[in-house]
């Protein structure tokens, strides 16, 4: 997404989702987002030396019906680069797309769609001969089809099957024709049950895909807060040009940026067919010197931890490590293992984990972050419940602690966070709390999603529908959201962590409930920050806490 809205916040960068390439159900959506089939995936269905037979080609247009047994093979030819659906009352027959050869094999999977469920779909080309494997998980009917078809009314038709089916509140889907709606988008909006669920969408697979597998991104690679420049990652066009947070947007192509509404930017700015090249004007957040910057979109890799450094005092005995963590995604483990080892090795002994611009991602890196906080004192206890609808209570799971190194062992977790904080963050602090003390410190409740997707994926397109919902130990879900129990702001006139007077805001909030016990429970001392040039206003701003950092790829 890019959005501008006249320099009044948030990115420009565009979080792309993604999902399994090769069509089928991934297992990626939100709150966190699940690994790939859930863990159902069946490794070997039929042995390598199977002589399952090779049944007729299966033409574009054609359904077949059949029954397997359990641990039961029937393999078909289709064409390469049409549309799978194996459709089975139990949900028990699992669907696989093999490259060249009728013979099972792992690697020449080239999709797979094993989630227990009505309708599994996949998809795949190849240069030569595809097969489809349809495996009885126990013994089940079923029915295949391929198609060519995906024309909107098609896709529709797709989408409201399965939010009929799997959905977590498939019991509120109103009956209504989809081949009556011109856009898939308006009829998932018209379907799914806003009054608990505004996040069910669709998503271009490829792109969701890479985005969770290798952080890949297009845009421009920062985000704003008024004029000001609130976070840049490092690969992106911005990051490359040594824009900051802090820094100040003055123009752009010589337009002043308060003249500059979502229509003007995007106008300004292209798209990703047609990126236009502009000149940035800046004003250095901390020099006040003025540059200019000329800079397009471009194609990045997103880093998810934006910032770590350590912070001692000469109050308290602690050893402080903060890190800012934006996304969980698949790159986020060797990042996050990374900087927790560092803090291990400088003794820390108290953790500031700032979630303030983090949406959640993948569930499996969460629980492996929350077990790496928590310790092995809680491995083996539980992390969170997940529960799906009526139709699939047997599929409801325990996620537990795992030993997960670099392991911290902390006490306590500091939490930062507020409005933009949701789903696999939230979970991270509600799993802990139900074990350890996590003091939430922020401008603002967070989003409040514990509701949980597995992305299905047909004609290319990743269908995120809300099929499950978590809690933690003590069955307490955050729907509704976390309200901070000490209240801090963002303040973007200066960079992360800092020192001395020039310590940022939020951050600050947090060393002082460190180091000193102080907690601001007035959610009006959250609000002092001024958009543009104003500073914070915050008691005792010369703050005797220092950055004690020595590598500075650390605390960048």
């Amino acid at each position: 997404m890019q959005k501008w809205k006249g320099l009044q916040v948030f990115s420009l960068g565009v979080v792309l989702l993604a999902g399994c390439s090769s069509g089928g159900s991934s297992g990626t959506g939100d709150q966190g987002d699940p690994d790939p089939d859930n863990g159902d995936t069946v490794v070997v269905p039929v042995s390598e030396e199977t002589d399952a037979p090779v049944a007729e080609f299966l033409a574009a247009g054609v359904t077949l019906t059949g029954a397997v047994a359990e641990g039961e093979s029937r393999i078909f030819r289709v064409p390469s680069g049409a549309e799978i659906s194996l459709l089975s009352t139990s949900g028990n027959a699992d669907l696989f797309l093999l490259d060249n050869t009728p013979v099972f094999n792992n690697d020449i999977v080239l999709c797979r769609s094993t989630w227990p469920v009505i309708e599994d779909n996949c998809t795949a080309s190849t240069d030569g001969e595809l097969y489809v494997d349809v495996y009885g998980r126990t013994a089940a009917e079923f029915s295949i089809s391929v198609t060519n078809d995906c024309s909107v009314p098609a896709v529709n038709d797709w989408v409201y099957r399965n939010m009929q089916d799997y959905y977590l509140f498939a019991d509120q889907v109103p009956v209504v024709n989809p081949a009556s709606y011109d856009s898939t988008r308006d009829l998932i909006n018209d379907i799914r049950f806003t009054e608990r669920d505004p996040f069910t969408g669709i998503s271009d697979a490829v792109a969701r895909q890479d985005f969770f597998e290798t952080g890949g991104n297009f845009g421009l690679g920062a985000e704003f807060r008024g004029p000001r420049v609130s976070l840049v990652y490092d690969d992106s066009p911005f990051g490359r040009a040594n824009v900051q947070r802090g820094d100040i947007v003055v123009s752009i192509d010589g337009v002043p940026a308060a003249e500059i509404d979502n229509a003007r930017f995007f106008e300004l700015i292209g798209d990703r067919d047609n990126p236009a090249t502009n000149v940035w004007r800046f004003e250095d957040g901390v020099t006040g010197e003025i540059r200019d910057v000329s800079l397009a979109q471009s194609e990045f890799t997103i880093n998810t931890v934006v910032h770590s450094s350590v912070y001692t005092s000469d109050r308290s005995a602690a050893v402080v490590g903060y890190l800012v963590f934006t996304d969980f995604l698949e790159t986020s483990e060797a990042e996050l293992d990374s900087v927790l080892q560092r803090f291990l090795q400088e003794g820390v002994t108290e953790i500031i984990l700032d979630l303030r611009y983090n949406g959640g991602g993948r569930v499996s890196v969460a629980n492996k972050l929350a077990s790496q906080i928590g310790g092995l004192r809680l491995s083996g206890r539980v992390l969170s419940r997940i529960e799906f609808n009526s139709k699939y209570t047997a599929r409801n799971e325990v996620d537990f602690f795992a030993a997960a190194a670099p392991s911290l062992d902390v006490d306590r977790l500091i939490v930062l966070g507020g409005a933009r904080t949701a789903s696999a963050s939230e979970l991270v602090i509600n799993s802990l709390r139900a074990h350890m003390d996590v003091v939430f410190i922020g401008d603002g409740t967070t989003v409040g999603k514990s509701l949980i997707s597995r992305s299905k994926i047909n004609c290319g397109l990743a269908l995120s529908a809300m099929d499950s919902q978590s809690v933690n130990a003590n069955g307490v879900s955050i729907e509704g959201g976390i309200v901070p129990d000490c209240f801090a702001a963002d303040d973007v006139t200066r960079r992360f962590g800092g020192t001395g007077s020039n310590i940022e805001g939020m951050l600050a909030g947090a060393l002082d409930y460190t180091f000193a016990g102080v907690c601001n429970v007035e959610p009006a001392l959250a609000k002092r920050t001024i958009s543009g040039a104003g500073q914070m206003s915050v008691t005792n701003n010369e703050r005797p806490y220092t950055d004690a950092t020595a590598d500075p790829d650390v605390a960048r």
